[in-house]
């Protein structure tokens, strides 16, 4: 994973680590998914990307700033062409 991603990756866990404690298991999983993402399968990638995507739109009305970066991290992730 590229130094610019891991970057991304980090932001989005600080702002929602900010956010009310409904969303730390998406913390954890964002966190698990920086730690382990270059030995993960492309299905396992994509899967995050959907997880990703689902999380945003829960998220959307409250927290446009936190919707907006996990966009971009998903956008990235589906960039590298899995």
């Amino acid at each position: 994973m590229s130094e610019e991603m891991k970057k991304r990756i980090d932001e989005l866990k600080r702002e929602l680590g900010r956010l009310p404690k409904d969303t730390r298991s998406l913390e954890v999983q964002i966190g698990s998914f920086r730690e382990n993402a270059d030995r993960l399968a492309p299905e396992s990638i994509l899967e995050f990307i959907s997880l990703l995507e689902a999380e945003a739109v829960k998220l959307e009305a409250d927290h446009p700033s936190v919707t907006a970066l996990i966009d971009r991290v998903a956008t990235s992730l589906s960039n590298l062409g899995i």
